[in-house]
């Protein structure tokens, strides 16, 4: 089951207004989100808003899987980082190929109520 946090910000992906959490003291990233900061501690963790393309850091094929995903193989699985510094994994979507520094966009797709996943295509 998806935590329900998770859920809210794919939704929000879903509509065009990616948000990440960020600390309202010192600015550090609260990725995923937190109570308190990672840096300074303070508890004041505040929604921002997070920008809809990233550069990839990483990718890999995946040619074995779960039997939940074993219809999809091989697919590719990849890392981006976004401006703001939050880090973010999710599949491949459109192109076959991807290498690192590329820029891709965020998406997400739904597979069904509770199940949802990031995806990224080429930007």
């Amino acid at each position: 089951m998806t935590a329900p946090w998770h859920v809210e910000f794919l939704k929000a992906i879903d509509v065009g207004e990616p948000i990440y959490r960020r600390c309202g003291a010192c600015d550090a990233v609260g990725w995923p989100p937190r109570r308190s900061c990672p840096e300074c501690g303070e508890p004041e963790m505040v929604d921002a808003p997070l920008s809809t393309r990233a550069s990839v850091v990483s990718h890999t094929e995946i040619t074995a899987t779960i039997p939940k995903f074993s219809g999809e193989t091989p697919y590719t699985v990849l890392i981006a980082e976004f401006e703001e510094g939050v880090r973010l994994t999710g599949q491949l979507r459109g192109e076959e190929t991807i290498d690192r520094g590329d820029d891709v966009e965020l998406g997400v797709e739904r597979r069904d109520e509770d199940d949802w996943i990031v995806t990224f295509t080429p930007a």
